[in-house]
């Protein structure tokens, strides 16, 4: 006698592909938050390695390091926060090869004899949710917060390319802030954030035009003003000149030193403050909030 070998139909056959690819599906996006959840821890990570940098700066100079040096002659780059670092966060040989010029009696006070590491990533100040700086010189994915769009301490330029300079905050052009400074208190003041929007390469602090200390033009590419939203839609305020894939009909508003804090990671935006903390802000954050935040003296009552 024999057995008739079981096997499946092939109704049972397309109902197994079905809860297979249903499962798929299901797993799919667990697998995407735990790969960005792990990204978003690598990048708070970043952020608190920066602040343990900043103390230690403090530390050692008596003073937050400036947001961008000020080179000694016009339309030269100077170097940047992220530079000056270098030697608190195990990186003193980069240092020395960048060779800054910190000598202010130097012709080219605050800037560096070598802008070749300007080509090489550096990996502290890349976010791994956001994508790789392409071309030869590498930006970075983290900007010190110079001020807010309120402030009174404010150099007022030209409002064509770069715009103003808002001076109440931590990391502004040749800053010397003390944590003695920050009467808003450590824990509640934005030192350093995400950003995702038309980039300088890491070295570069800035450039000015003009007359010391008479400046009608001064560019910040490792500070920023906050102007705007968090996650700005560029559609609603403006694209930047130096942006190459602005749609038709895009209006180019948006100034270099106004380019918002942003970020890949779903609804919201890492910041670091200044007492070395890391801190989630929403996007829903308001302005006026997000403003009090970005002053280190407002006396500003924040409540989030």
């Amino acid at each position: 006698m024999t057995r008739k070998r079981a096997a499946f139909t092939l109704v049972e056959l397309l109902v197994v592909i079905t809860i297979i690819s249903v499962l798929i599906a299901l797993l799919l996006p667990a697998v995407q938050m735990a790969r960005e959840a792990a990204r978003r821890s690598q990048c708070q990570n970043n952020l608190k390695q920066i602040g343990l940098a900043m103390h230690e700066y403090h530390n050692a100079r008596g003073a937050l390091p400036p947001g961008m040096m000020m080179h000694a002659k016009r339309n030269l780059p100077s170097v940047s926060w992220r530079v000056l670092l270098l030697p608190y966060s195990e990186q003193q040989a980069l240092y020395d090869d960048i060779g800054v010029v910190e000598d202010p009696s130097d012709n080219f006070y605050g800037g560096a004899q070598n802008r070749l590491p300007g080509t090489y990533q550096q990996v502290l100040y890349l976010c791994p949710s956001a994508p790789r700086p392409e071309g030869e010189f590498k930006a970075a994915h983290y900007a010190g917060v110079a001020g807010e769009v309120n402030a009174a301490d404010t150099w007022d330029l030209e409002d064509t390319r770069c715009g103003d300079v808002r001076r109440n905050g931590l990391l502004f052009p040749d800053s010397r802030v003390r944590i003695s400074h920050i009467t808003d208190g450590t824990a509640h003041t934005l030192l350093v954030g995400e950003r995702l929007y038309v980039f300088r390469d890491w070295l570069y602090g800035g450039d000015w035009t003009g007359s010391v200390p008479n400046y009608t033009k001064v560019c910040m590419g490792s500070s920023k003003n906050i102007v705007y939203p968090l996650n700005a839609s560029h559609d609603e305020f403006g694209y930047n000149l130096e942006d190459r894939n602005v749609p038709d009909g895009g209006a180019r508003t948006m100034l270099l030193n106004d380019l918002e804090f942003a970020s890949q990671h779903p609804g919201g935006v890492q910041f670091l403050l200044a007492d070395g903390s890391v801190q989630w802000l929403n996007d829903y954050i308001s302005l006026p909030v997000l403003y009090a935040m970005a002053s280190r003296n407002g006396e500003e009552i924040v409540q989030r």
